[in-house]
């Protein structure tokens, strides 16, 4: 049962920030959508930790797989707009 919240708390979590997001000219611009996408897995991973402190039902392979997927996400969050600042700078 926690695994259906936990998984629903990511997307009302990602739609809610996508539409906050949403410019008036119908437009998201890709970093608006990069950074929902980082914020619900951020908000996904902090929810499945607590939970683990709490309880021992959620497995260790899950819980080391969601490590691996929240640093890969965090790192091409991050990785991306250090090559679109570089990128930027180097435009004539």
């Amino acid at each position: 049962m926690i695994e259906w919240i936990i998984g629903i708390a990511g997307i009302v979590t990602l739609f809610a920030l996508l539409g906050l997001f949403y410019h008036k000219d119908d437009t998201l611009d890709k970093g608006e959508v990069r950074r929902s996408i980082a914020i619900s897995i951020t908000v996904v991973f902090i929810i499945t930790l607590a939970y683990s402190i709490s309880s021992d039902n959620v497995g260790e392979h899950f819980l080391s797989l969601l490590k691996w997927a929240f640093s890969i996400v965090m790192a091409f969050y991050f990785g991306s707009r250090v090559v679109e600042r570089v990128a930027e700078k180097l435009k004539p």
